[in-house]
Formats: C-alpha cells, structure tokens, sequence
C-alpha cells in the first residue's frame, strides 16, 4: 500500500512536471508556426469582414498588418472575387479598401470579379462596382474556363436590372461577339434563354411565381438581342465609314 502510494505522488510529479514544460512548449511551437505562416489566419479574418461588407474593420485590419502578410493571404484567394461573391451586398467602399490595399486583379478559372456584376438588387452599387474594377484594369471580355465572358455571365444573373447592366458594359468596351467553349456568342445565349423560359410560359399560370419569373427572363433576353443587334450594326457601320473614307 505505501509503495503504491509512493507510486502515486511520483505519477502526479510527473505529470505536473510535463504540464509545466511541454505545455509551453507546445504553445511556443505553435506561435512559432503561425508566425512563421499567418496567412491562413489574416485570410480568415479578411474573409469575414468582407462577408459582412464591414469597410471600415476590413480597413483596420489591413491598416495594422504589414504589406507582405497582406498580400501573402491575398494570393491564398482574390480578395475583389470575394467581395463581389460573398459579400452582403456590392459595396464600393469595400472595393476601395481592396483596391488601397493593392487587391490583385488578375482572375481566376471561374473568372473575374467582374463575371459577379449583377448578382445583387442595388442597381447603383452595381455600376459603381462596375466602374472601380474597369478602373484597376480587370479586363471586362476575360474568358472563365467555359469561355464566358463577364457579359454573358450577366445575362444569366436574372437580376432586374440585367439590361441595364448590359447596355452600360457594352459601352464600357464588352464584346458580345466572343464565343464560349461551346461556340456560342453574346446573340446566342440570348436565343438560348428566350426559348428555354418561352416555353415555360405554356405550362404555368399567369398568376404563378414562375411564370413572372420566366416573363422577365423572356424580357430580358428580347432587350439582350436588340442591344446586340445595335452593337453589331454600330461595328458594320464604323467598318462602311473607315472604307469610304480611304
């Protein structure tokens, strides 16, 4: 019985002793790791303030880090196709924090910040986002792996204010011309779509949901077609003038 008392006390000073130097042992060797890599860490805290659309503890936090951790977790994730994908709503005042901060613009597989313009309700915001990425260079007629283009991405956006969105990018340089993967055009997702929900409207009552929704991807396609049609003339026209002219 005493000796396996003994045994005790000499099992618990062991295991104090082991709580006393591995435990900061351990702690050391797991600063040491995240000194040594923060930027998952800095990723995920980016991450939530752009989730939250919260500009000013975005700026805050990218205020007090230094610029190589910053951008060590931007290359983790484009931090302007986050904003434009994860965000509450399309916030300028976060694009603008990015953009201080030197976001990179270059895009990714499934596209660019722009192939997510018109994806929220605020047409306002919308253009202004439109305008700060064209601003920092991000190329509006960049393919994503299946050959959209940001144009044509935005016709499948079913926002309100689709057309709209579409005239202003054509005018901002977008060509409805480039074909995807699939060797379709601007004209023919267009096409594509006005068949596709057209033929929804024989099987839904007016008064159905669906059937407004379906209407209004009718509509827009119907404007999408005219505004290529215009784009499309104004380039045959520009053509005819340059000839005439030599």
């Amino acid at each position: 019985m005493i000796l396996s008392l003994k045994s005790l006390r000499a099992t618990c000073i062991i295991l104090l002793v082991a709580a006393f130097v591995v435990t900061p042992y351990s702690y050391a060797y797991t600063k040491t790791a995240l000194d040594a890599n923060p930027a998952p860490l800095i990723q995920q805290r980016i991450q939530q303030s752009i989730a939250t659309a919260d500009s000013e503890a975005l700026a805050g936090l990218l205020q007090s880090l230094p610029q190589s951790e910053i951008q060590q977790s931007f290359t983790l994730e484009n931090p302007l196709v986050l904003a434009m994908t994860t965000a509450e709503r399309c916030s300028p005042d976060l694009l603008d924090v990015l953009i201080a901060a030197d976001a990179p613009s270059y895009g990714l597989a499934d596209g660019n910040a722009l192939h997510y313009v018109g994806y929220f309700s605020d047409l306002g915001d919308n253009m202004n986002c439109l305008n700060k990425l064209l601003a920092v260079g991000i190329d509006i007629n960049q393919q994503d792996k299946d050959g959209y283009t940001p144009l044509v991405k935005l016709l499948y956006s079913q926002s309100e204010h689709t057309a709209d969105l579409i005239s202003y990018m054509l005018k901002q340089g977008a060509n409805p011309l480039i074909r995807s993967q699939s060797g379709m055009d601007f004209l023919h997702h267009a096409l594509a779509l006005q068949l596709l929900y057209s033929e929804q409207l024989y099987f839904l009552a007016k008064d159905d949901p669906f059937y407004l929704a379906a209407n209004k991807m009718v509509t827009t396609a119907q404007l999408a077609r005219k505004l290529y049609a215009e784009y499309y003339l104004g380039q045959h026209e520009n053509k005819v003038d340059i000839g005439s002219s030599k």
